[in-house]
């Protein structure tokens, strides 16, 4: 209708913004709201959403293209948790390495000789 492409954009970010607080408002109601988003010397009066056919196909766009990102992001999250789960357990791994390192070397000071994996004190 009157808005460019850019107030547009802005009108239909903020009607998802005030869909996810307010799940019931929808259409003409959601519209009015969403045009806080602009100056109001470029908001205009509407009797219907007909006057901006594009306000519903782009409020769908918007919402499935924010359930996209949240994905994502989710799926970074999951990968970046499992990176520091590998980093703990090969920090893990390494420790329990040193410490056999460590109890075999005091196994062969008392035995003498510690060539097996199993050394036992010899009496």
């Amino acid at each position: 209708m009157f808005w460019t492409s850019r107030e547009k954009e802005k009108i239909v970010s903020r009607a998802v913004d005030i869909q996810s607080d307010r799940p019931d408002l929808a259409g003409l109601p959601l519209l009015r709201a969403a045009m806080t988003a602009i100056p109001a010397e470029r908001r205009r009066k509407l009797i219907a959403v007909t006057q901006a056919p594009w306000f519903e196909e782009g409020v769908a766009r918007e919402i499935r293209s924010r359930k996209s990102r949240s994905r994502a992001e989710a799926g970074a999250d999951v990968k970046t948790r499992l990176t520091q789960i590998e980093y703990r357990q090969d920090a893990a791994i390494n420790l329990l390495s040193e410490m056999l390192r460590e109890l075999r070397s005091l196994n062969e000071k008392f035995t003498g000789d510690c060539s097996s994996r199993k050394c036992y004190r010899t009496t």
